[in-house]
């Protein structure tokens, strides 16, 4: 659960008269028409009165939650004439109103329902919300004092003949939407006088203020446990992005003689604290690398103009925090030097986990598109303000529409969102496979999206706007690791989103979590094979596709081809990296990532090798087997076959007598060639074919009446098999299954 801090007051040296930053486009010192007049807001006639805590006056309301405005607007769909007038004659709240409305309906050139022809806005109202406990936004103060958060504008929509309906304050045939506008005001005497905690988006993050910002929230971490203290790791190489003043050119250090690193705040050589960054490359190599021809050059210097926009935002964010190094795979790894890859690969648990902070670029799908400006600048307008009841208090704040990014899409324009609760699937850093691991290794993230920058720690977050949250542990990762029933099931829910990411390379499979397995081994000390843990193979064998019907797995000719050909090697057959799609893990009709599925061993694991390709122990691998004894059946015996049920299109281990299912087949591929189905159950015909030899080994047991296992089908070396799929068993079964031989095989 979420604990709210209400923090002490930054100091912010801004001029009340002004904004904190220079308007842009979207948000023009509008006036307003007479209808909007009603946004001036009066806190007089409002209710308010002078209050006075820790030696600060402030307008208080009471108990109000929210300020009624007298507003009433007609007007029509899709050209919206009237607002348009308004304003075209200035008016920025009829601006920010049609634009409000056009979003909600589709656009101009949406067609219009007959039944949204009519528009009808009333109820204006400035919601107030409780100061002391504020939903999740730092205080501009320490006091009882309801907060200015947003406004609320009631929509009705109709038909023509429904206008008289619609002048009632609930309409019974109109369709009612509300939209809300955030609140925003620069930190300074109108924003602490009415409590408005939002503060508004810099934009740039390079900009004055949103350096100034950039700071701030690092600072704002202030709890002991959020703070770094250096540690003797660094990476092989940094790049020194010279002082904050930028006038040295970026270049590539050694950091084997620590002496000569200059970290501007210490003169201890071992501390030598240094930004990584997290980012898209994009579809092809950065067009910026180091390579064994040009590392002389980049220790001499690197133009800051020849960097990806990316790069260059990174350095430019490190100087802007008075920090020497950063570090970037393209430029601190020499690309065509496989064993400096592969040596530098193996230490990505250290360079992110022991990193000052971690900049993670999800603004951006290559690492051209850059992160520190705004992709999207969110309509706004300012509204001057003058108290009535101490006329020397004045200042403005501005209205704006939420970001689309942060919004769910079935209400476009509620703005009560967390604003880390937005729709990841729509950002390139998480589609693709290295950042997972980068993402949560990471202790301290310094998060660049489209419309904001936020900062997370291990028990502190908070965004550019104002937005924050303390909770006991905001590190699940680090959370997962307490034991090994924890861990290994937090990373079967995290396998299982990784299974879907993208990679350039399918060969870089485990090297890209290779971090993620080096630091659950070394806390709790568990082996591990090749993307599974051996103390927990029962549960780790048993994954499948995760196709939903047989025509989105691969033939079975393909997958036969990834698991033989010694170029495209991945993984072995066992293995659920050795599948080049998405897995997850699952029995036929049973869901086995719930923590409340318990599985028990039903085999003996003899062995479990696996040979590396280079370097790194928990990285790429280039043979891998296990040698198993337990309950094992060739396919088809004299007891029981392998048919297909022309309904349902499972395959199922039947037994001949009586003639009956006793278990469910899920294969990790289909058939090359379509099967005919005669009659309801076809047994399928192994004999003299490629899958000939097809076996079944138990390896789980569920509980006293159900048993899981693999699939198998010989390799051609004796007593040798690679997994093809798994099998559960129903509770008819569990006879035949207990009747089976005990064999000692190989499962490469």
């Amino acid at each position: 659960m979420s604990v709210i801090c209400e923090a002490t007051r930054t100091s912010y040296d801004i001029d009340d008269s002004a904004p904190s930053f220079p308007a842009s486009a979207a948000s023009r010192q509008d006036g307003l028409c007479k209808r909007c007049e009603v946004l001036a807001l009066d806190d007089g006639k409002q209710g308010g009165q002078i209050k006075t805590e820790n030696g600060e006056d402030f307008v208080s309301f009471g108990d109000k939650r929210w300020l009624d405005l007298d507003y009433k607007l007609e007007d029509r769909l899709p050209a919206l004439p009237a607002l348009s007038d308004s304003a075209k004659a200035g008016c920025g709240f009829c601006r920010l109103l049609k634009t409000a409305i056009l979003r909600l309906v589709g656009g101009e050139k949406t067609p219009v329902p007959p039944d949204r022809s009519h528009v009808l806005a009333k109820h204006l109202r400035f919601l107030l919300k409780p100061g002391h406990n504020h939903d999740h936004f730092r205080s501009n103060h320490e006091r009882d004092q309801t907060v200015l958060d947003e406004l609320a504008v009631e929509l009705f929509f109709s038909r023509d003949e429904h206008i008289d309906e619609c002048r009632k304050p609930r309409p019974r045939f109109a369709i009612e939407e509300t939209l809300f506008f955030e609140v925003h005001a620069a930190p300074g005497q109108c924003a602490r006088w009415l409590g408005i905690a939002r503060q508004p988006v810099a934009p740039s993050a390079l900009s004055a203020p949103g350096k100034r910002r950039l700071n701030e929230l690092i600072a704002n971490c202030s709890p002991p446990q959020c703070s770094r203290t250096a540690h003797s790791f660094v990476p092989s190489r940094l790049v020194d992005v010279g002082g904050r003043e930028g006038s040295q050119e970026p270049r590539l250090v050694l950091t084997s003689d620590r002496a000569k690193l200059a970290n501007g705040t210490s003169s201890d050589v071992h501390a030598v604290p240094y930004v990584a960054l997290s980012y898209c490359w994009g579809e092809s190599q950065p067009p910026f690398t180091t390579k064994a021809d040009s590392l002389p050059n980049h220790l001499q210097g690197i133009a800051l103009k020849n960097l990806p926009k990316t790069i260059c935002d990174a350095v430019l964010v490190t100087r802007a925090l008075g920090l020497r190094y950063l570090w970037v795979d393209s430029l601190c790894i020499i690309q065509d030097d496989t064993e400096d890859w592969e040596r530098e690969c193996a230490q990505m648990k250290s360079i992110y986990s022991e990193a000052y902070l971690t900049i993670s670029a999800l603004a951006g799908d290559t690492c051209h598109s850059g992160f520190a400006d705004r992709a999207l600048s969110e309509p706004e307008t300012s509204l001057q303000f003058k108290s009535s009841l101490r006329p020397s208090m004045w200042g403005q704040f501005y209205l704006k529409l939420p970001h689309p990014a942060g919004i769910d899409e079935r209400s476009v324009f509620s703005s009560c969102m967390d604003p880390w609760d937005f729709p990841t699937s729509r950002v390139a850093l998480t589609t693709r496979g290295w950042p997972l691991q980068e993402w949560l290794l990471s202790p301290r993230k310094l998060v660049f999206r489209d419309d904001m920058v936020y900062f997370q720690t291990g028990t502190h977050r908070e965004a550019e706007n104002g937005f924050i949250t303390l909770e006991e542990s905001l590190n699940e990762w680090a959370n997962s690791l307490k034991n090994a029933e924890t861990a290994t099931q937090r990373w079967y829910e995290l396998m299982e989103e990784y299974s879907q990411r993208e990679l350039t390379y399918k060969q870089d499979r485990l090297s890209a979590i290779s971090g993620l397995a080096r630091d659950v081994s070394e806390r709790l000390t568990l082996e591990y094979i090749a993307g599974l843990w051996a103390s927990d193979l029962q549960k780790g064998l048993l994954w499948t596709t995760l196709a939903e019907d047989d025509e989105d797995k691969i033939p079975f000719s393909r997958r036969l081809g990834e698991l033989t050909c010694t170029d495209a090697y991945m993984a072995p057959s066992w293995s659920w990296v050795s599948y080049s799609h998405g897995i997850l893990w699952s029995l036929p009709g049973l869901d086995l990532s719930s923590s409340h599925v318990s599985l028990h061993p039903s085999c003996e694991l003899i062995s479990a090798i696996t040979t590396p390709h280079g370097l790194d122990s928990f990285g790429r691998i280039k043979a891998g087997h296990l040698k198993i004894r337990g309950k094992f059946i060739q396919l088809p015996s004299p007891k029981v076959y392998l048919a297909s049920k022309s309904q349902s299109r499972l395959l199922t281990i039947r037994t001949t007598k009586p003639d009956r299912d006793i278990a469910s087949v899920e294969l990790d591929f289909r058939f090359d060639h379509h099967i005919t189905y005669e009659g309801f159950i076809t047994p399928l015909p192994l004999r003299d074919t490629s899958l000939e030899g097809l076996s079944l080994l138990i390896t789980s047991k569920l509980d006293d009446r159900t048993v899981g296992g693999l699939i198998l089908l010989p390799t051609g070396v004796e007593s040798e098999f690679r997994r093809v799929g798994i099998v559960l068993s129903n509770p008819r079964g569990m006879r035949a299954f207990d009747e089976l031989e005990t064999h000692k095989i190989r499962i490469v």
